[in-house]
């Protein structure tokens, strides 16, 4: 190799996974080496094999082999601690700007899976490196708070989590900019939530996140705060609370005067009112709210932490069963549960396949709820949505009891009773506690 294609060579290695031309030239090119000199070394190192073309990534996308790679670094830490570093930050800062230009488009660009999924290595070694001993804390917490759309839009809610955290430690960065620890609060909040349970931390990010877009008189961020904090008081039992955060909803979704907003206070609203037991008005605002929704997109469950089409039909279901209308119940429950496994969105599969089972168990559907179930439990593990699984749990004991009294059916739904009390799930241990009863 030349100099120069040593050099490039070396910055290079800083990559995990594919990276784009215009990566390339951003990272390897300095006052020494051009953009140009790189454009040109990287057509060397692709000749020689060093760099490979990945065709399928899309065009102009290139990778380096993991052996390959960690010989590249190894390099890179040769020529020069220093530039290392600044190999390093600037990787971290070209990732931080595609992020946040990301969150600065439509909510298009979220639909995207393969794009940012290939680009979850460059995430993560960006943020490594940022909170590093020799990294930039600066850079880390934008970088959290840009990152955590991606994190959760890919039902990566653990690591969301804990990046979120790390951020919010180096308060000094995160109280310059209330912007930034209200996206970092908001998305700890909805992680805690999935992950750990109704515990009092969540609740308390959630809460600072609200009281942040209220200073900020940012309405958008109000109405997606107070439906994490309906969703976070109705689970948790509170249901006065949640009652009252869909009421300031309606207000502010009607000072913004949109239907994407008007739908989701709406269907906040219709939820709270057949909890309180008011069937009639809460069948006629969720089905308001299905008519002016729009379609489900991935991409908008970024907004919420859910999508709220489908747990504005599986709320529609509930309130149709409890009203006495069994088959319109159980039609929209099937669609509603086709239409949230069609996002391949972890949280938004489960809320609707938990509520869809009770339905189906209330009708002795068995064969169905199985297959439901079998849905559930695969997504709460796989994706560590930790208060889903004692769920799916408590569901296979009563399958098992109702089907044949299978031996130690009734030990495993106390057991996952246990375990919904302590993640404080209490939205499902009230109806889990009569049916414990009544198999009894």
């Amino acid at each position: 190799l030349s100099n120069v294609e040593r050099t490039v060579f070396a910055r290079l290695a800083i990559f995990v996974g594919p990276f784009s031309i215009d990566a390339a030239l951003d990272v390897a090119s300095d006052d020494e080496v051009g953009p140009d000199e790189v454009a040109v070394a990287l057509g060397e190192l692709t000749s020689k094999s060093l760099v490979n073309a990945d065709r399928s990534s899309g065009a102009g996308m290139y990778r380096i082999l993991e052996m390959t790679r960690a010989y590249g670094r190894g390099k890179l830490r040769e020529l020069d601690e220093i530039d290392y570093g600044t190999a390093a930050s600037r990787h971290a800062t070209f990732y931080l700007r595609e992020l946040e230009a990301i969150a600065d488009q439509d909510e298009a660009a979220l639909e995207d899976l393969k794009s940012l999924r290939q680009q979850l290595g460059n995430i993560r070694s960006a943020l490594d490196w940022s909170f590093s001993p020799d990294g930039d804390l600066k850079i880390g917490v934008r970088l959290a708070a840009a990152s955590a759309p991606v994190f959760l839009n890919l039902s990566h809610l653990s690591e969301c989590r804990a990046w979120c955290t790390r951020a919010l430690d180096v308060k000094e960065e995160v109280s310059r900019s209330p912007e930034l620890e209200l996206e970092l609060q908001g998305a700890l909040g909805l992680a805690l939530m999935f992950t750990h349970g109704n515990i009092g931390t969540a609740g308390n990010a959630l809460d600072r996140a609200l009281e942040l877009a209220t200073e900020l008189e940012d309405r958008w961020n109000q109405l997606r705060m107070l439906a994490r904090l309906h969703i976070f008081h109705k689970r948790l039992g509170d249901y006065g609370v949640a009652r009252s955060h869909a009421e300031r909803a309606i207000e502010v979704a009607a000072r913004i005067g949109d239907d994407e907003a008007l739908s989701g206070a709406l269907s906040r609203a219709g939820i709270a009112n057949y909890l309180a037991g008011d069937l009639a008005r809460a069948r006629q605002e969720l089905e308001r709210a299905m008519e002016i929704c729009g379609p489900s997109l991935r991409s908008r469950t970024i907004r919420y932490g859910f999508d709220n089409r489908s747990r504005t039909g599986i709320a529609l279901a509930f309130t149709l069963w409890l009203s006495g209308e069994a088959e319109q119940a159980a039609g929209v429950a099937r669609r509603t549960v086709l239409e949230a496994a069609r996002l391949q969105h972890a949280v938004t599969q489960s809320i609707a396949l938990v509520w869809s089972l009770v339905i189906q168990r209330w009708m002795h559907d068995l064969d169905v709820a199985e297959e439901a179930l079998d849905a559930l439990a695969a997504s709460a593990e796989i994706n560590a949505l930790d208060p889903y699984i004692p769920a799916a749990n408590r569901f296979r004991g009563e399958l098992s009891f109702q089907r044949d009294h299978a031996p130690g059916a009734l030990d495993a739904i106390s057991e996952s009773l246990d375990r919904l009390r302590a993640a404080r799930y209490e939205l499902l241990v009230t109806p889990f506690t009569i049916t414990l009863a009544q198999d009894l």
